[in-house]
């Protein structure tokens, strides 16, 4: 099982809209992360957001790239200071499934960090994923339901052919 964790995408101040939707910025670096995406063919069966205005149009635009239809999924639990514990745990389960499945997470700091941290390692508090706006980590998990970084990407990290 593949696990893509996005940060949504730059965001406008809360003094210039009180929902925070994506910044011009945020929406061209989602694309652009989309695109990235496509390039390296990579297929998604779930996408999960918070319910926050800049999670959810950064999945949008993502999944709208990716060709994924009707498979945005707002969850409780994933906004940036909730417990990473229960997402971590179906994950796991998910995973040591090991059923093919890519679930792509669409969320906010400090939570995918943490999330991340607890996969890897059991702990939750060794952020040791930076993750940008519309940047992404793709863990990948084994049999046995071991996880392993595959690769960060960044909205700048690969030119686009």
């Amino acid at each position: 099982m593949k696990l893509y964790l996005v940060r949504h995408g730059e965001a406008v101040g809360e003094t210039v809209h009180p929902e925070r939707p994506l910044s011009e910025r945020g929406r061209e670096d989602s694309k652009i992360m989309g695109m990235i995406l496509k390039s390296q063919q990579v297929t998604i069966t779930h996408v999960w957001h918070s319910g926050k205005k800049r999670a959810i149009e950064t999945a949008e635009i993502i999944a709208d790239i990716l060709g994924i239809r009707n498979l945005c999924e707002q969850r409780a639990g994933l906004h940036p200071n909730d417990p990473v514990q229960d997402t971590a745990r179906e994950i796991k389960t998910m995973g040591a499934a090991d059923d093919g499945e890519a679930i792509m997470i669409v969320g906010h700091i400090p939570f995918l960090p943490r999330l991340a941290s607890v996969l890897l390692t059991g702990k939750d508090n060794l952020g040791f994923i930076r993750f940008e706006t519309a940047g992404v980590a793709c863990l990948d998990s084994f049999q046995g339901g071991d996880w392993q970084i595959e690769q960060v990407l960044t909205p700048r990290s690969l030119p686009l052919e």
